[in-house]
Protein backbone atom coordinates (compact mmCIF):
# COMPACT_ATOMS: atom_id res chain seq x y z
CA UNK A 1 0.00 0.00 0.00
CA UNK A 2 1.38 3.47 -1.01
CA UNK A 3 1.25 6.77 0.92
CA UNK A 4 -1.68 7.85 -0.89
CA UNK A 5 -3.94 5.07 -0.34
CA UNK A 6 -3.41 5.09 3.25
CA UNK A 7 -3.70 8.52 3.70
CA UNK A 8 -7.07 8.49 1.55
CA UNK A 9 -8.28 5.19 3.91
CA UNK A 10 -7.54 6.91 7.14
CA UNK A 11 -9.42 10.16 5.84
CA UNK A 12 -12.70 8.36 4.72
CA UNK A 13 -12.58 6.24 8.02
CA UNK A 14 -11.99 9.16 10.07
CA UNK A 15 -15.26 10.92 8.30
CA UNK A 16 -17.54 7.60 8.84
CA UNK A 17 -16.25 7.88 12.21
CA UNK A 18 -16.97 11.42 12.79
CA UNK A 19 -19.85 11.90 10.75
CA UNK A 20 -21.26 8.18 10.74
CA UNK A 21 -21.89 6.12 8.27
CA UNK A 22 -25.34 6.84 7.61
CA UNK A 23 -24.56 10.61 6.01
CA UNK A 24 -21.59 9.46 3.81
CA UNK A 25 -23.91 6.65 1.89
CA UNK A 26 -27.39 8.94 1.90
CA UNK A 27 -27.69 11.22 -0.84
CA UNK A 28 -27.86 14.77 0.43
CA UNK A 29 -31.79 15.47 0.68
CA UNK A 30 -33.01 19.01 -0.67
CA UNK A 31 -35.29 20.87 1.66
CA UNK A 32 -38.89 22.01 0.52
CA UNK A 33 -39.21 25.31 -0.72
CA UNK A 34 -40.40 28.07 1.76
CA UNK A 35 -43.87 28.55 2.07
CA UNK A 36 -44.01 32.40 0.60
CA UNK A 37 -45.86 34.27 3.23
CA UNK A 38 -48.75 36.23 2.05
CA UNK A 39 -48.77 39.62 0.25
CA UNK A 40 -50.42 43.00 2.10
CA UNK A 41 -50.56 45.58 -0.74
CA UNK A 42 -51.57 48.55 1.65
CA UNK A 43 -52.31 52.25 1.12
CA UNK A 44 -53.48 54.74 3.25
CA UNK A 45 -56.33 56.98 2.89
CA UNK A 46 -55.97 59.99 4.83
CA UNK A 47 -58.24 63.00 5.63
CA UNK A 48 -57.15 66.46 6.28
CA UNK A 49 -59.16 67.98 8.50
CA UNK A 50 -58.49 72.32 9.42
CA UNK A 51 -60.76 75.43 10.22
CA UNK A 52 -59.52 78.26 8.85
CA UNK A 53 -60.26 82.15 9.37
CA UNK A 54 -61.07 84.26 7.07
CA UNK A 55 -59.14 87.03 7.36
CA UNK A 56 -61.95 89.67 6.51
CA UNK A 57 -63.85 88.15 9.54
CA UNK A 58 -62.30 86.74 12.46
CA UNK A 59 -64.63 85.31 13.72
CA UNK A 60 -66.03 83.27 10.73
CA UNK A 61 -64.57 79.83 10.32
CA UNK A 62 -64.47 77.47 7.31
CA UNK A 63 -64.21 73.79 7.19
CA UNK A 64 -61.78 72.20 4.74
CA UNK A 65 -62.31 68.72 5.13
CA UNK A 66 -60.30 66.08 2.09
CA UNK A 67 -63.54 63.68 2.54
CA UNK A 68 -66.01 66.13 2.04
CA UNK A 69 -64.19 67.73 -1.16
CA UNK A 70 -64.08 64.56 -2.45
CA UNK A 71 -67.69 63.28 -1.83
CA UNK A 72 -66.05 60.26 -0.43
CA UNK A 73 -68.24 60.43 3.18
CA UNK A 74 -71.43 59.82 0.40
CA UNK A 75 -69.18 57.62 -2.30
CA UNK A 76 -66.97 55.51 0.29
CA UNK A 77 -68.40 52.05 -0.87
CA UNK A 78 -67.38 52.30 -4.31
CA UNK A 79 -63.86 54.12 -2.93
CA UNK A 80 -63.43 50.86 -1.26
CA UNK A 81 -64.36 48.54 -4.30
CA UNK A 82 -62.10 50.23 -6.54
CA UNK A 83 -59.32 49.64 -4.20
CA UNK A 84 -60.45 45.70 -3.67
CA UNK A 85 -60.57 45.72 -8.24
CA UNK A 86 -57.08 46.88 -8.12
CA UNK A 87 -55.93 43.87 -5.82
CA UNK A 88 -55.16 46.32 -2.32
CA UNK A 89 -56.08 44.41 0.14
CA UNK A 90 -54.79 46.42 3.80
CA UNK A 91 -56.03 50.13 4.23
CA UNK A 92 -54.84 52.51 6.51
CA UNK A 93 -58.14 54.76 7.28
CA UNK A 94 -58.07 57.99 8.69
CA UNK A 95 -61.05 58.74 11.25
CA UNK A 96 -62.30 61.97 10.77
CA UNK A 97 -61.76 63.44 14.28
CA UNK A 98 -64.61 66.42 14.49
CA UNK A 99 -67.32 63.73 13.13
CA UNK A 100 -66.01 61.13 15.74
CA UNK A 101 -66.15 63.92 18.76
CA UNK A 102 -69.05 66.66 17.69
CA UNK A 103 -68.73 68.30 20.81
CA UNK A 104 -66.39 68.22 23.38
CA UNK A 105 -67.05 64.86 25.81
CA UNK A 106 -69.42 63.47 23.15
CA UNK A 107 -68.90 60.79 20.73
CA UNK A 108 -70.16 59.32 17.71
CA UNK A 109 -68.54 56.61 15.93
CA UNK A 110 -71.68 55.68 13.74
CA UNK A 111 -69.59 57.23 10.50
CA UNK A 112 -66.68 55.65 11.25
CA UNK A 113 -68.50 52.35 12.05
CA UNK A 114 -69.62 51.66 8.31
CA UNK A 115 -66.33 51.34 6.27
CA UNK A 116 -64.65 49.51 9.27
CA UNK A 117 -67.64 46.90 8.54
CA UNK A 118 -67.13 46.82 5.30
Amino acid sequence: MNRRDFLSGLASATATMACGSRVLAQPKQQKAPLARPPFYWGVGIENCWMAQTDPARDDNRRLLDVFLQMQHYEKWKPDLDLAAEVGVNSIRYSVPWYKAEPKPGVYDWSWIDGPIEY
